[in-house]
């Protein structure tokens, strides 16, 4: 077995600095702070990737390669190249932060425009969305709305105070230079958001998503043993479903650190139409009977010799010094390599059994609308506002057209068709449209995550808690009405007129 690295942990300038050096040809860099989608709100969603780019657009044409990131929860500046243009680069990026380019603000909103354009939302992250709902982890990767309407002043103010000293945290592979800086602001720490749910919730929930996949998310504990747990998750749902039954072909696994405490662990299959229930009894088996019995000796083995053997290559110093770094944003423990391969030893059977017992009763899965439900332990999840509208204007819809108007949970997902003929009620403190005997779907003003006006006659109201209503003033008598109506409840703060 090759000779693990050894990982420094150091402080420059203030800023927790963690390092080692494989011999690599050359160093590597990433500046990191604690911001990301989940601390922006779902009408500025978009803040920190434009705050990145116009950092990074200081840097210019170079030799070296660099780029940046931004993820649920951090944000990052990366680099490889000679320790000199490594310095270089930093100081760079830490002045343009306090600095950034106003000249490029109306390019750099139309670049990432064109990059999200061809952007889709996978199924973890409507895991996320049903989960959370418009605000916090939920907002991962919906439209960054920020990017029709941020001006100069406002973005230089997000930068201002978050990318600061106390919020960043570096790692570096490589022998650490010794005139590296990072020239940043005083500030202070960001925490991470809550991970409460929105409510009520039932869990675990099932929900119907869209076709051709299955997916089922938790909220587990940040442990090395849920680790071990998830591959061993995924090794057993290949071996049922594509070695024994040959229904599918892949199963991919996700697993997110969210705070100090806990971490997102998801799965997704993609499954044909005729295959679904198969899959979704599978993947469902697989996991409850790892709670309930706990791995096979010999999985258990192979699964931890796996780990081992991922963490002797010495290329795994690249994964464990981001660890470690995001380990120091969020306040987590923060173990070294040392740490990470003993605390691996420890784990056994009955605490992988535990691990995955304490998420499942958290889960949410995702089957697409074909598929039959799996019963007990499994809720169906809500689709209509527990918050209902008592007082309000009323409208009806045309009868001669079937109405497109609509209201849903899965945003950007194909709502559900509505009912022949859904009715309206537009108060002073939001709006509810009627679907039917006993479902509604209500959009408070006092909780509106935002308002979507950009369409000439069509309106959506997005909640906090992920319900959406959509109206199609055209579909309804005296529809214009009804739209100057949603436009005086809903407060400016929360229109997007992209």
């Amino acid at each position: 077995m090759a000779e693990r690295p050894s990982l420094q942990t150091t402080e420059i300038d203030g800023v927790p600095t963690f390092w080692g050096d494989i011999g690599e040809a050359e160093d590597t860099l990433c500046l990191m702070f604690r911001v990301g989608h989940s601390d922006e709100s779902f009408t500025r969603v978009g803040l920190t990737h434009l705050v990145e780019h116009l950092a990074l657009n200081t840097v210019g044409q170079q030799p070296y390669a660099w780029n940046g990131f931004v993820d649920l929860t951090m944000c990052g500046f990366y680099a490889t190249g000679r320790p000199d243009e490594l310095v270089d680069f930093v100081a760079r990026v830490c002045h343009a932060l306090q600095a950034l380019p106003a000249d490029r603000l109306e390019r750099e909103t139309r670049v990432l425009r064109t990059e999200a354009a061809g952007r889709t939302r996978g199924p973890f992250q409507r895991l996320l969305w049903y989960r959370f709902g418009a605000q916090r982890y939920g907002l991962s990767g919906i439209p960054e709305w920020a990017l029709w309407t941020a001006t100069m002043d406002e973005t230089q103010a997000w930068a201002t105070a978050r990318f600061t000293r106390q919020n960043a945290a570096l790692w570096y592979m490589g022998r650490l230079p010794a005139d590296l800086r990072l020239a940043l602001p005083e500030g202070a720490r960001r925490a991470p958001v809550e991970t409460t749910p929105i409510s009520p919730l039932p869990l675990p929930s099932v929900s119907p998503d869209v076709p051709g996949v299955v997916a089922l998310g938790a909220i587990c504990p940040r442990a090395i043993a849920m680790t071990v747990a998830a591959n061993l998750c995924v090794q057993q749902a290949l071996a049922r479903l594509r070695l024994d039954e040959g229904i599918a072909r892949e199963v991919e696994a996700s697993y997110t650190p969210l705070t100090a405490e806990s971490a997102h662990l998801a799965f997704s299959v993609p499954v044909l139409a005729e295959h679904t229930d198969a899959v979704r009894t599978g993947l469902v088996e697989v996991l409850q009977r790892l709670a309930s019995e706990g791995p096979a000796a010999a999985d258990f083995e192979r699964a931890k010799e796996q780990a081992r053997r991922g963490w002797a290559d010495p290329r795994a110093a690249y994964s464990m010094l981001d660890w470690q770094a995001r380990d120091a944003l969020v306040g987590a423990r923060g173990l070294s390599a040392e740490d990470l391969v003993t605390e691996l030893e420890t784990v056994s059977p009955e605490m992988v059994r535990s691990a995955v017992a304490e998420a499942l009763p958290s889960a949410i899965l995702l089957v697409p609308d074909s598929a039959q439900r799996p019963g007990d332990p499994f809720q169906e999840y809500p689709n209509s506002s527990a918050d209902r509208i008592s007082y309000g204007k009323p409208y009806f819809p045309m009868l001669k057209t079937a109405p497109q108007s609509s209201g849903w949970r899965r945003w950007f997902a194909a709502p559900p068709p509505p009912p022949t003929w859904p009715h309206l009620l537009i108060g002073d403190d939001g709006v509810m449209l009627s679907l039917g005997t006993d479902r509604k779907v209500t959009v408070r003003r006092g909780a509106c995550a935002g308002y979507l006006c950009g369409k000439e006659g069509e309106r959506t109201a997005v909640g906090l808690d992920g319900f959406t209503v959509c109206i199609v003033g055209g579909e309804w008598v005296k529809g214009d009405q009804a739209i100057r109506d949603l436009d005086a409840i809903f407060p400016k703060g929360s229109w997007i007129e992209a």
